[in-house]
Formats: C-alpha cells, structure tokens, sequence
C-alpha cells in the first residue's frame, strides 16, 4: 500500500480549506506583462500554501483550473520576460507569492 505524506502527518487532507497542513498566505502580484497571466489568474482566490488542487472559488487560466498554490518563473537578469529585481539568486527561479 502507498501512503502519500498527508498520509503520514494527523490532520492532513487533500482538502486546503480543511487541511491542518495548508497554512495560510497572502499572494502578491508579480509584475503586470503577459508573462504573469498565468500565474495572476491562478493567484486568484488561492488563501492557503498547498498543491492539492483548485481551492473553492480560485481562479482558472484560458479554462484550465489551478492546481493549488501558484508558482512563477522568474529571472535576474534585467529587461528579459519574467525578471524580478528581488530575484538575487538564479537565473531560473521559481518564486512563491
């Protein structure tokens, strides 16, 4: 039999809204260029850190529904799609907001 982690933690579920293992979060716009479309469709109603799934009322992108927490890449390297200045380690980096 495979045990997932929630498996393995009391309190977890595959339910963010009920889940003690969601935490709570405040997301934040990236940037405001096609780039960030995606991720600010996603961010969309999401109020807890967790991969398992759409939560109720979160948003979708050109009809594809999240997948919980929104992630987005970003880069430090100026003037190219997806750069953040607050990007200090990598080229490709993934930021949670």
């Amino acid at each position: 039999m495979l045990c997932s982690y929630n498996d393995a933690i009391l309190g977890c579920t595959e339910d963010a809204e009920t889940s003690a293992c969601a935490i709570y979060i405040s997301t934040n716009s990236l940037g405001d260029t096609e780039h960030y479309d995606a991720y600010d469709s996603w961010r969309y109603g999401n109020s807890k850190f967790n991969w398992y799934g759409a939560q109720v009322g979160q948003g979708s992108f050109q009809g594809i529904p999240a997948e919980g927490t929104p992630l987005a890449w970003t880069t430090n390297k100026g003037g190219q799609s997806g750069y953040q200045p607050d990007n200090v380690y990598a080229h490709c980096l993934l930021w949670l907001s």
